[in-house]
């Protein structure tokens, strides 16, 4: 598995901006190609005002379950899989497999002219999902404003003791703390170590599915929706984030 470098920087305000578009874009795509979903969510560092965090959005689409299909003789997770990679707005996203947590398909895009993102395909009730929206929902409490702080030292400390890292030894240095954070959200010790259980060994992942074999050629994009202030969300895409959470 390739080492990736980690950039850690201060809140940007227009991150709760950026998640927008990006839903406008996925609900488009995922409407245009019938790929059914409850929600799509704006999780990870970037949903909280204040929180220092990697420069990319983080997002979930959460459906009831993963419905594998088969179009033009190639299998998908699920249709929102095929949506992500074929649709026009932008399209194009790359596949990863499980991208180092299990049962959680994820997608990567990262162009220059537009945010970088990371999309996570998860079920609704499923761990990885409680995972990270009782992260989120905690840490944009005002009484857990310890635990925010604490959170952001940790990962400034960790971003600047090296200059690259597996995927998982990161998410691994931090585990003391979203273990404070998640049983400040009534969590038990034994459901975060099934939590934790889920990240890969080092070394280990689903990456027989290599990403450059998901690394698609659509085109060039005519019309990106993917700015600050392009469009709107699409009428039947049920949104939460730092916005519409306070």
């Amino acid at each position: 598995m390739p080492l990736q470098e980690v950039e850690v920087v201060p809140y940007n305000p227009e991150w709760p901006n950026h998640f927008v578009a990006i839903c406008a874009d996925l609900s488009y795509d995922l409407h245009a190609e019938g790929a059914a979903y409850l929600s799509i969510e704006h999780v990870g560092s970037t949903s909280i005002p204040g929180l220092c965090a990697k420069p990319l959005i983080d997002i979930l689409i959460v459906v009831d379950r993963f419905r594998p299909c088969t179009i033009d003789g190639v299998d998908y997770v699920d249709k929102v899989h095929y949506a992500l990679v074929w649709g026009t707005r932008p399209g194009g996203y790359r596949y990863v497999g499980d991208g180092g947590v299990k049962n959680r398909p994820s997608f990567k895009m990262r162009r220059e002219d537009l945010m970088s993102r990371s999309v996570y395909l998860v079920e609704l009730g499923s761990l990885v999902y409680r995972s990270y929206v009782d992260l989120r929902n905690t840490l944009l409490q005002d009484e857990n404003k310890d635990l925010r702080d604490e959170y952001g030292k940790v990962k400034t400390e960790l971003a600047t003791s090296q200059k690259t890292w597996l995927p998982q030894e990161y998410s691994r240095g931090k585990n003391s703390i979203i273990r404070k954070i998640l049983k400040r959200a009534s969590w038990t010790d034994e459901e975060v170590d099934q939590k934790q259980a889920e990240v890969y060994p080092l070394g280990e992942t689903d990456w027989s599915l290599q990403p450059w074999e998901y690394d698609y050629d659509i085109g060039p994009i005519e019309d990106p929706l993917d700015t600050p202030d392009a469009g709107s969300v699409h009428e039947e895409c049920p949104v939460t984030s730092a916005i519409s959470m306070g």
